[in-house]
């Protein structure tokens, strides 16, 4: 996933350990790259339904950058485990339209150094050509932040999507 935009800061910010004053114009670039896999299992189900639970595990690498002539940027990469719900319904047999939500906290009160959240939305509809081919449109929301000693940070990118699907 890619996000970039520019703004002019309303308030004065740090980033990477240098501050940013307020009416600063910067350029902000973020590339998230999570792999990984998850499986489901269904709890409940009907012949034009299901419900189940949903658990992952992704690793991402996230490079986040302020263009500005002040500008540094920064990248990491960590592991996230989650666990979520996920839902589907069939409108026909060849068109379904799919929810799923995983989260994953990591409270302040085990360490005041570290801490963080990751909460994803995805919600999607399938129209299937073929038994083995497909294609989707959905929408997709992430509320992720981190606290790590001094440093912190926090995205919210969403938005659109359209994708094939190939079943084999």
């Amino acid at each position: 996933m890619k996000y970039d935009a520019d703004t002019t800061l309303t308030g004065d910010i740090i980033f990477n350990g240098i501050k940013f004053p307020v009416s600063t114009t910067v350029g902000t670039l973020l590339e998230w790259t999570p792999t990984g896999s998850d499986t489901s299992g269904t709890s409940s189900r009907s012949p034009v339904w299901y419900v189940g639970v949903l658990l992952e595990a992704k690793f991402t690498d996230i490079n986040f950058e302020l263009n500005s002539p002040i500008a540094p940027s920064s990248s990491g990469r960590a592991p996230i485990p989650a666990i979520g719900v996920v839902g589907r319904g069939w409108v026909t047999s060849y068109v379904s339209i799919t929810g799923e939500f995983s989260a994953f906290k990591l409270p302040d009160e085990i360490d005041t150094d570290y801490g963080g959240h990751y909460y994803e939305w995805d919600i999607y509809g399938t129209v299937n050509f073929t038994r083995y081919l497909g294609a989707q449109v959905g929408w997709r929301s992430h509320d992720l932040a981190y606290v790590a000693k001094n440093d912190r940070g926090d995205a919210r990118p969403e938005g659109f999507y359209f994708g094939g699907v190939v079943r084999f």
